[in-house]
């Protein structure tokens, strides 16, 4: 029986420009011409975002007319993009053209396509038009708490880590997030009467790891601790990050790492202001404020047996499926030494509906079930702290990576070209119409990844 092969590549082009050549030449069976355009977001309606019909070599608007000229109800450029039958030109409609908005579930990668196709008729013609929607810096990044507060015992160790929420920024590229950096809450201060304040850095792991201290500057591998109004900036400022620019190595979530013994009868509290940048031009930013207390707890803070647990889990795994074991020990006795295990205080409400962490064996188990298609990983922080009074926890991060498996069916679209009562019911063609008439397109996607992802039609052996 004839048959077609073919890949989910309605999935597929949202991977990233890298593939759209690729995807042109793969799709030459069923399509005579594959386009490519590019428009910023926010676009106004009406705007031009390609001459389809000269880049098609079609000769004018009477020729598009008698061939009805057409975008087929398929794709999803079809809501931000309307082709005109008269001048054969593709421009924006009036639905509002966020990036953000129409590629929130774009994942790591800096590409946003739109895809419609083109429809012509007597003789057919078919094309495959791609339309890149280009970032602007309409956003600055941000954090979720405007307000962190954090302890530290007057006894902590020299390297303690703090960590802090991290800023977010639905840009991409170099509008997307690039850097942090640490001020001194104040005018450039620091500390109390104009003190230099060098107890804290700021550590970010990113490609090596990257540490400035307040009124110091320092890139990746990099690492500086110098008092209020020292270098890096006006007022004190230090900055940490990937380097800026698309691939830098944008930083994930930064820390406060103790840099000197404390001294609670000397100072009490530090303050300082977080401000995340992101590489637009100009950049924008976001800031939140940060106060540590310096207390007098017990002596030891539990240490992780390992600072990242790595667990591999298949899709549709049970609740209460176990996936790691956190170990964490506490030399103190009694309950200065008894350590209880939890998620950290940063972490989003969708991980704690999908794990949980038993307080006293530390095992990390499933709440629900996972979705290969919703997320291929997930990365979360936990803690370890005893139980004594003004107890300080200690931190780790657990990477839980999940497996894809054969859990969803291809779906057939059937697109009638020729004339047709309804969806579902049989296709008209003239009689004497000849060999190689165009009659429907036929689209078969799965949204399994790797081997479960690829697509097999073949006629039935029923089929005349």
């Amino acid at each position: 029986a004839p048959h077609l092969r073919t890949n989910n590549y309605s999935i597929s082009f949202f991977y990233g420009f890298t593939f759209l050549a690729k995807m042109c030449f793969s799709l030459s069976v069923f399509f005579n011409y594959c386009l490519r355009y590019s428009v910023p977001e926010e676009s106004a309606p009406g705007t031009l975002v390609g001459r389809a019909a000269f880049d098609l070599g079609l000769p004018g608007p009477a020729d598009l007319r008698s061939r009805n000229f057409r975008a087929l109800p398929s794709g999803n450029g079809t809501a931000y993009v309307t082709a005109s039958e008269q001048s054969g030109e593709l421009r924006l409609s009036g639905k509002r053209l966020d990036r953000e908005e129409i590629c929130r579930h774009g994942g790591d990668t800096d590409a946003c396509v739109l895809s419609l196709e083109l429809m012509l008729d007597s003789p057919p013609l078919l094309a495959r038009v791609f339309v890149s929607v280009l970032d602007v810096n309409d956003h600055a990044p941000s954090f979720a708490e405007s307000l962190v507060s954090l302890e530290v015992p007057e006894s902590a160790a020299v390297g303690t880590r703090l960590p802090l929420p991290p800023a977010s920024d639905p840009d991409s590229g170099s509008n997307g997030l690039q850097r942090y950096e640490l001020v001194p809450d104040g005018d450039g201060g620091g500390g109390v009467d104009g003190e230099r304040d060098d107890a804290f850095v700021l550590r970010l792991e990113a490609g090596g790891g990257a540490t400035a201290g307040t009124g110091g500057s320092a890139g990746p591998g990099g690492a500086a601790a110098v008092g209020g109004g020292g270098g890096g900036g006006p007022g004190g400022i230090n900055g940490v990050g990937g380097g800026g620019g698309e691939g830098g190595g944008i930083p994930q979530s930064p820390e406060l790492v103790l840099a000197r013994a404390l001294d609670r009868e000397t100072r009490a509290r530090h303050s300082f202001v977080l401000r995340a940048w992101d590489g637009g031009s100009p950049p924008r930013w976001g800031a939140a404020r940060v106060t540590v207390t310096i207390t007098d707890v017990n002596d030891h803070v539990p240490r992780f047996e390992r600072s990242e647990y790595l667990a591999r889990v298949r899709e549709g795994g049970p609740a209460g499926q176990p996936l790691v074991v956190l170990r964490a020990r506490d030399p103190d006795e009694g309950a200065n030494g008894e350590v209880r295990y939890s998620l950290g205080d940063h972490v989003s409400d969708d991980i704690r509906h999908l794990f949980a962490v038993d307080p006293t064996s530390g095992h990390v188990t499933l709440r629900a079930p996972l979705d290969y298609e919703t997320a291929t990983s997930y990365e979360f922080s936990v803690q370890a702290r005893d139980l004594g009074v003004h107890s300080v926890p200690a931190h780790a991060r657990v990477l839980v990576r999940v497996l894809d498996v054969n859990d969803n069916a291809p779906s057939i679209e059937i697109m009638p070209l020729a004339r047709s009562t309804g969806p579902g019911e049989p296709v008209s063609v003239s009689e004497g119409a000849p060999p190689g008439t165009l009659l429907a397109l036929i689209r078969a996607t799965d949204r399994d990844s790797g081997p479960n992802g690829q697509v097999t039609c073949t006629l039935a052996d029923t089929a005349p």
